[in-house]
């Protein structure tokens, strides 16, 4: 199974949450499966981050490398460069 980790700094979480859930069709339709692990620090309330599971590790890299996704995180008050991780279950 493939999972991408993403951790990043939002704006305001207020703000970003409803933008992320707005997005499910989309990561849905790209190759995500279920319900997404969302995390928020327990140093740093605006630090987010959030698991994915994925059909494939090549479809989470597309969907990844998307406008879509970049447009989406400007959008919602991503306020840094986010950390991804692709990561394989073993």
């Amino acid at each position: 199974m493939a999972h991408v980790l993403f951790r990043h700094t939002v704006e305001s979480y207020a703000k970003w949450r409803p933008a992320f859930n707005e997005q499910a069709g989309l990561r849905e339709a790209a190759g995500a499966i279920g319900d997404p692990m969302v995390f928020r620090s327990g140093d740093n309330p605006f630090e987010v981050l959030v698991l994915m599971e994925w059909e494939e590790l090549e479809k989470a890299r597309q969907w990844v490398a998307s406008d879509t996704l970049k447009e989406a995180m400007a959008e919602s008050g991503v306020s840094d460069e986010p950390t991804i991780f692709f990561l394989s279950q073993v």
